[in-house]
This record gives structure tokens, sequence and C-alpha cells, in this order.
């Protein structure tokens, strides 16, 4: 059982029947801690110490410092237990509470910074706003048969561009510079698929129809705008936009300053790129190397899933021409432009196309 613990100190005694304990303190191997008549002083609870393992004939557990959530606007502890308050789409904050997470789940303990255990809660027009241990705070938003998870992604800064010496690289990623977004926004975790497209428009324009998971593609942008203002219908209250091309990038990198969101390699095992289109004889309307389901490889480390490959990604605005200044939530042209920035590559690109710096555009219609 557990005592009250005293200033900087967790206590933790033995059960009547047990006379010790397996314990792993940082930097230490597992070795056996026997229990006598006074309780045992394991180590001090300051900020960043531990994690300890604790282990019994009944029981494991791993003792460790929950840090503050980098999203919560404010958190504490109260009659209630451990809260945070999270910033709504709706406007506002939310209350979230702590829940014990689901045992043998992913998510390393302790959580990183962005990490709170609590499952959903309903924050209006179908809505639900949740947070995992893994990825941070959550909303997913229901189209008819169709749920689209979106990610909290927090403001910060980060180098946007390309370096000089980059295999692949062309001469409208640079030059490097900084970039600061002073406002988080919210992005969906995965392309946008066949199914919830078709749950808002009543329509799939898409080539590729072997699973509805599959994302949308075969639509311009203003496709896209329709899309918006048609979410916008059905979830009043949200502002339904694209993420500007700085938002995308710093998304895509997820804390990253390597070649893509991984690291500087490229395998077929962590996206989908590199395809030749090829028609099936006898096969009408059958495709092989195509789209595939928005979530079938790992996401990176903001839980966003194929930044890299699969199809090319629309924003908001078309491309700025780069220098050395620091740029604050930098928009390139934007009304009256025809052409748009795509992002990320596709099932058929290159690897040289699925860099995080990589910069194409479109015509908008």
């Amino acid at each position: 059982h557990t005592r009250e613990p005293g200033p900087g100190c967790f206590v933790l005694s033995a059960s009547p029947d047990c006379n010790g304990f397996e314990l792993e303190s940082p930097g230490q191997s597992s070795h056996w801690q026997p229990v006598q008549d006074e309780p045992v002083v394991i180590g001090d609870l300051e900020p960043g110490a531990g994690p300890w393992t604790v282990e019994t004939p009944w029981v494991r557990v791993k003792i460790a410092e929950v840090p503050r959530p980098s999203w919560a606007i404010e958190w504490g502890c109260d009659a209630k237990g451990l809260y945070a308050l999270a910033p709504s789409p709706f406007g506002g904050v939310e209350r979230l509470d702590w829940e014990r997470p689901e045992p043998g789940g992913e998510a390393s303990w302790p959580p990183a910074s962005r990490g709170f255990s609590t499952s959903g809660v309903p924050v209006g027009n179908g809505c639900w706003l949740g947070a995992d241990l893994q990825y941070g705070l959550y909303l997913d938003a229901p189209f008819g048969n169709a749920t689209q998870r979106f990610r909290w992604i927090e403001p910060g800064e980060f180098v946007m561009g390309s370096p000089g010496g980059e295999p692949g690289r062309y001469d409208d990623e640079g030059p490097q510079h900084a970039v600061r977004l002073r406002e988080g926004f919210w992005l969906a975790e995965t392309a946008c698929s066949q199914a919830v497209w078709e749950a808002v428009m009543g329509s799939n324009p898409a080539r590729f129809l072997a699973n509805p998971q599959n994302p949308i593609e075969n639509v311009s942008w203003n496709d896209v705008q329709s899309f918006l203002r048609a979410v916008e219908k059905l979830v009043p209250g949200v502002w339904a936009v694209l993420p500007s091309e700085a938002e995308w990038e710093y998304a895509c990198r997820a804390g990253s300053e390597e070649v893509f969101s991984w690291g500087s390699d490229i395998t077929q095992v962590r996206a989908n790129y590199n395809a030749t289109e090829r028609y099936v004889r006898g096969s009408i309307g059958e495709w092989q190397r195509q789209t595939l389901p928005v979530q079938s490889f790992s996401p990176n480390a903001w839980g966003l899933f194929q930044m890299h490959g699969n199809v090319w990604e629309w924003c908001a605005d078309g491309k700025r021409a780069y220098d050395r200044v620091t740029q604050v939530s930098p928009q390139g042209p934007g009304r009256g432009d025809i052409h748009r920035v795509v992002r990320g590559g596709s099932w058929k690109s290159s690897p040289a196309q699925l860099r995080s710096a990589c910069r194409s555009h479109r015509l908008q219609s």
C-alpha cells in the first residue's frame, strides 16, 4: 500500500505478507529491496526524477512524473482528480479529466510533454474532444458513417526549407529560414478519405475505388473549397480551412530537421511512392500500384499519417519566394492567384518529391 508522501518523497511500504520487492531505479539494474518495519523511501520526487519500477509477486508498477501537457491552458488536481483545460475548436476551453491508461498500451511511460490520458468528451455537434499519451490532443468529427480525427498542432518555431547539400533538392527550397507560428491549429491526422468526402459531398470523384479508406484524389483546389464550406454547414461553429504551406511543413516535420520526418532514408515500408500506373488486362477497372488506405504507414511524431507520399496535398496559399529573414506565420499569394502549393508527393512520385521541404504547385481549378 502507499502512504501520503512527505515533501519531495514517495514512500512505499509492503503488504503484511510480503517482505520486499524488486526495485529498478534510474541508472541502476533491478535489485531486491527488503521491507523492514519502517517504510522504504525509493527516491525523491523532483522534476525529471524517476521513473522507478516496482515489482511484487502480484503487480508491476512504474512510478514516474506526469508532466504538464504542453497544450494545456491550465491544469491541476481537485476533488475529482487530475485535470487539464484544453482549447476547443468551437472556442473557449474544455475540461479533460485524467483516466488510467489501458495496460499494455503502445505509448511509453512516463508520457511525453504532449501526453495526457483521457477518453473523449462531447463538445457539440456530435464531436468528441480527447487526448492520448502518445500524441496529445485530438478531436473526432463524425460525417455520416465516417469519422475524421484531427490533431491539435501547437504553435512553435522551425527552420523551413532545405540545406544546399540535401540530395534531390530544388532551388525554390532555399534559402532556409526560421518560421515562427504564433497560433496553434487543428489538422486532420490523415488525408481526407473517400468515405469522408462522399459523406460530406454525396459523390466520389476518385479513380482508385478499391477501398473507401483510400484518400480522395482527382479533386482541384476549388473542389476542396466547396468541400470545406459543406463541412462548416455540417459542423456549425467550425472554421474549415487548408493549412498554409508553412503550417504544412511544420506539421510534416513534427520537430525533425531531417530529409523526412523519420530521418534521411526512405523505403516503401515507410511510404507509398515510385509506383508505375498499369492497367490490368482482363480485369476491367482494376489498377495496380495505386493509392493506399490513409493509415497504411506509421504516423509521424505528432500522430499525422502519410505526410510523405500517397497523394499530393493542397495548401491554402500560392508559392512565396524564400529569403533568410525570419517569418512570422507567413502566407504566400492568395486572392486572385491561380496556382496553389501542393506538398508531400504521391503514390507515383520520386523519393525527392516526398521530402519535407519539397514544393510544387498546381492550377487551383
